[in-house]
């Protein structure tokens, strides 16, 4: 979760990541939410991605390693 998969592993996996939320981004503006529902989903994602990212950084060696891009997300 943490790599997206093979994403974190390619070619310029920040900016593949970031790509990769448009669809996401687009699907959730059709939902029709009201602000505080769109910001309770953002603060989930961001507390998930605290998360993930927290618990990947053990298995690398570098402090802040550029496989890991949930945190691009």
């Amino acid at each position: 979760v943490a790599t997206q998969g093979a994403v974190g592993y390619g070619q310029a996996p920040g900016t593949v990541a970031t790509a990769m939320m448009i669809p996401l981004v687009y699907f959730l503006g059709t939902l029709h939410m009201s602000p505080e529902q769109y910001g309770a989903i953002a603060a989930l994602f961001v507390l998930f991605g605290w998360y993930v990212a927290f618990r990947a950084l053990p298995f690398f060696a570098q402090p802040d390693p550029s496989e890991i891009v949930i945190d691009e997300m």
